[in-house]
Order: structure tokens, then C-alpha cells, then sequence
């Protein structure tokens, strides 16, 4: 079992809402970084949020995200999930952090 862990911070760093999911089927660990993203912008979008960026320490899924091809395999379409959820923001930026900037994320995942 794994878990994802969701941090929204306003434009100065603070925290506005946090959230862990547990994941009851065994993900790798680059499809668990696409669930997150997909839980946050769920999250944003819900509390209003149009506009947004999302960190992720996954460098592969950050250029991912960002690229404009498509892929079948199974990484590929939960990357396709993302991106047609995105449609649902005027404005969205993904930007790749190292591991240590997304802390409390992962001290989330840990707990979920």
C-alpha cells in the first residue's frame, strides 16, 4: 500500500490546505507522483483555484506534463488524466523541485 501526500501554498509559501490519500494497489513510484499531481489539481479545483502550479520532485513526470506526446502505456495515460484535468485551468505551471522542497508531501504519503 502506498499513499499520496497534497500541499496548497498561497504565493507567499504558506499553507492553505494539506491532504493524504491512501493508495491500496501497488503503483510504481513515477505513477504515484502522476496520482498526486492529479489529486492536487483535483483539490485546487474544488476549493476554487484556477490558476496554480505544480511542484513535483519527479523530474520524468514534471518533462512529462509539460511535453505535448502521448503514450499508451500505463504511466502514459494517468499522464493523460492530468493533462485533460488541466483543461479546467486559465493557468497552470509545473516546476521540478528537488526531493528536500517537497517535505511535507512526502511526510504526508508517509502517513497516509
Amino acid at each position: 500500500m502506498s499513499g499520496i501526500g497534497v500541499v496548497i501554498r498561497d504565493s507567499n509559501g504558506a499553507v492553505l490546505v494539506s491532504c493524504l490519500q491512501k493508495i491500496p494497489q501497488a503503483y510504481k513510484a513515477e505513477e504515484i507522483e502522476a496520482l498526486a499531481a492529479l489529486k492536487a489539481l483535483s483539490l485546487a479545483f474544488e476549493l476554487g483555484f484556477r490558476s496554480a502550479i505544480i511542484e513535483g520532485d519527479s523530474l520524468a513526470l514534471i518533462q512529462a506534463l509539460k511535453s505535448e506526446e502521448r503514450s499508451l502505456s500505463p504511466m502514459g495515460l494517468l499522464i493523460e488524466d492530468v493533462k485533460v484535468f488541466a483543461n479546467n485551468f486559465v493557468r497552470l505551471l509545473y516546476s521540478h523541485i528537488k526531493r528536500n522542497g517537497n517535505r511535507v508531501a512526502h511526510s504526508l504519503a508517509r502517513n497516509a
